[in-house]
């Protein structure tokens, strides 16, 4: 198996000993996601130029129901071409 990391807002706090400011996004273990690794799916994966927009497919996961792995992905735009205007 290997795993897919996504990007998340960092989340700010606020409570009695002050507040913290949350700025810019990060990538830690919550944000991981397995994927079956089949030859198709890795092919898809390399062929993308990150950063990208995804759309993933999820399938339950074999051994932990209550978790998701990733089984297809398409991509919906890669962050490295041009804007359309």
């Amino acid at each position: 198996m290997a795993n897919i990391h996504h990007l998340s807002p960092i989340r700010g706090w606020d409570n009695e000993r002050g507040k913290g400011v949350g700025i810019g996004y990060e990538s830690g273990d919550r944000e991981r996601l397995p994927i079956v690794k089949t030859p198709e799916l890795v092919q898809k994966l390399e062929a993308i130029h990150y950063p990208a927009l995804i759309e993933i497919v999820t399938e339950p996961h074999p051994d932990d129901p209550l978790r998701n792995i990733v089984c297809d992905v398409k991509l919906v735009r890669s962050l490295m071409d041009a804007p359309k205007q």
